[in-house]
């Protein structure tokens, strides 16, 4: 994460293309260790399942063109575009600062 003002954000270096043999084709993959990452905005949750669970309730997790998942120490994706990829990364970023903004 990098520091924008005050706030900490994601910015789009975090996704990184690949080719899948998966899904046969070219995707952009985010993998983040969400809790001890964005510290405190998650702290009150126990692994990154339920991080997965917030943010997919938030609307930060779309499944239009992206696979997320997530393992306890870790929340990661495939994103079928570029564009998916970096919506991803404006939404997640807008999400961190109402939680920041919220707990100020």
């Amino acid at each position: 994460m990098e520091t924008v003002g005050d706030t900490m954000a994601y910015s789009f270096s975090y996704i990184t293309p690949h080719w899948s043999d998966y899904y046969q084709k070219k995707v952009w993959y985010f993998g983040c260790a969400m809790i001890s990452t964005c510290s405190p905005a998650f702290d009150h949750l126990e692994d990154n399942y339920e991080v997965y669970e917030e943010l997919r309730k938030a609307g930060v997790i779309h499944h239009r063109n992206t696979c997320m998942e997530a393992e306890s120490c870790e929340l990661y994706g495939d994103f079928f575009s570029q564009k998916a990829a970096n919506n991803f990364i404006d939404r997640l970023n807008d999400y961190l600062k109402y939680l920041e903004e919220r707990c100020a």
